[in-house]
């Protein structure tokens, strides 16, 4: 309500935003081409990321293909959630401190198989690159949704 109130002062016009969750994960980045995962990346700092794409391709609900034949980029948070967390750490000879931290050690793993263990999950929410041209947050969120992304639960248009 601050942030539309603000906003509302210094433009004085109507408008309209979405409003998504923001989840504690780890960024990733992955570009699809063909209709076929190519490749996947972290932030890094912001202009080079880690290539993670071995690991990205062992998380269940990334598809690793795509109805859309052209070139996109899509961008999203990859997280662990705290119920698996919290069970990975009843046999863990070492438990993990954070879901957060563990999301991001395990897609940094260089062992797959240590990934796919950790059971992570995938929400997408940008698209950073793409032929098709997008005008509206919905716009993007209904793509991804199209192409069987995962995407957050709670979105609202708020005018």
């Amino acid at each position: 309500d601050a942030f539309e109130n603000r906003v509302k002062k210094l433009t004085n016009k109507p408008f309209t935003y979405t409003v998504e969750y923001k989840y504690d994960g780890l960024r990733v980045v992955a570009k699809y081409s063909g209709g076929l995962l190519k490749n996947c990346a972290t932030r890094g700092n912001g202009v080079v990321g880690e290539d993670i794409t071995a690991q990205v391709r062992t998380i269940k609900n990334v598809p690793q293909s795509i109805k859309y034949r052209g070139d996109v980029t899509v961008m999203g948070e990859v997280l662990m959630r705290l119920s698996v967390l919290e069970q990975y750490n009843k046999t863990a000879a070492e438990p993990l401190k954070n879901a957060r931290n563990a999301a991001a050690g395990a897609l940094r793993n260089l062992d797959t198989k240590v990934t796919a263990s950790r059971n992570l999950n995938a929400y997408m929410y940008d698209i950073l690159l793409s032929e098709k041209d997008f005008k509206t947050q919905t716009e993007v969120h209904n793509f991804l949704n199209e192409e069987c992304f995962d995407t957050f639960d709670f979105y609202k248009i708020k005018e």
